[in-house]
């Protein structure tokens, strides 16, 4: 809502880059503390205080009113309640209106990309510095640093697919969203395979491949972001919560997949997990271009004429 009508990619791209602006802070924060005399709890209360701080700020800041809200346009708030009055109300609470979401194929091919990308994401985000270092044979130092550089990329990156998302006119939302998730999600499959493929004296290479994959993940995360409210409107929220528990999932699964595939954290055992997400990640692009069908604003709004003609008609009839 607070996106406005024409900003609504932009506005995810902000929201989700916080994805990758606490890790560059957790890491950042953790080297310089545990080096000094504050020694590794300094960061978590310092952390601690900042989280408090920035939850009080939001209960200031928000609103939930668009009349009220300073940074919505004057015509955004007559959109609002003249869709509230068309049928948008607030309506009494329902387990049996929000099950119907989860009766959709889309919702669920939706989900299955979104662990997908949850798999993909997490392995580096977890065991990133360990595959820089065992496998590409890097320093600490260098990997810590190296490491950062990927998610500064994957937040200029996914602002800019927000960007474009809004700016180009000749092509439905639905439509770019749909290829934005299915194509990002691709792109991260081929850099699983390349580093597969790449040798181990090449490795500024699989860095370069490695900050890809990091991209493509900030990018499909924006097009999730975006498919939600296409697919389960005003329960938006149900689906993200959603998305947030599989998110958790994921990040047990590939904890279980590590320690069974991967214990020595060797690079042939690497390649062999890695082997297991390209396949992962095939299966979950696939099931989501099978069953996540988003409809775009022409065909939704030439269905609703469709319907309200045909309410015409039976009314005339009786």
């Amino acid at each position: 809502m607070w996106g406005g009508l024409q900003e609504r990619g932009r506005f995810v791209a902000v929201l989700s880059s916080s994805c990758q602006v606490a890790p560059v802070l957790s890491m950042t924060g953790a080297g310089l503390f545990c080096s000094s005399n504050c020694e590794c709890q300094g960061i978590q209360y310092v952390f601690g205080v900042v989280t408090m701080a920035m939850a009080f700020g939001f209960f200031i800041v928000y609103s939930d009113i668009p009349s009220e809200n300073r940074f919505v346009k004057l015509v955004y708030p007559a959109l609002i309640a003249d869709e509230q009055k068309n049928g948008n109300k607030e309506e009494p609470f329902s387990w049996q209106s929000r099950k119907t979401v989860f009766l959709s194929p889309s919702t669920w091919g939706l989900l299955i990309t979104a662990f997908g990308d949850a798999l993909g994401y997490q392995m580096f985000l977890q065991y990133g510095p360990t595959y820089m270092k065992t496998s590409l044979h890097f320093n600490v130092t260098q990997a810590r640093l190296l490491l950062t550089l990927p998610f500064l990329f994957s937040i200029g990156v996914g602002f800019l697919g927000g960007t474009l998302l809004d700016k180009i006119a000749s092509v439905d939302m639905n439509t770019k969203t749909t290829w934005l998730i299915s194509g990002s999600q691709a792109t991260m499959t081929i850099c699983f395979g390349l580093l597969i493929a790449l040798p181990e004296k090449l490795p500024l290479l699989s860095h370069v491949v490695l900050t890809l994959a990091f991209i493509s993940s900030g990018l499909h995360r924006v097009g999730l972001l975006c498919a939600c409210p296409s697919l389960s409107k005003k329960f938006a929220y149900v689906l993200s919560l959603v998305v947030s528990m599989i998110i958790g999932v994921a990040t047990l699964v590939l904890r279980a997949m590590v320690s069974i595939l991967a214990p020595r954290h060797v690079k042939h055992e690497w390649e062999t997990l890695f082997y297991v997400i390209v396949a992962v990640l095939l299966g979950c692009n696939a099931g989501f271009c099978l069953l996540t069908k988003l409809e775009s604003e022409r065909r939704r709004t030439r269905a609703r004429r469709c319907s309200e003609g045909s309410d015409v008609t039976v009314t005339s009839r009786f």
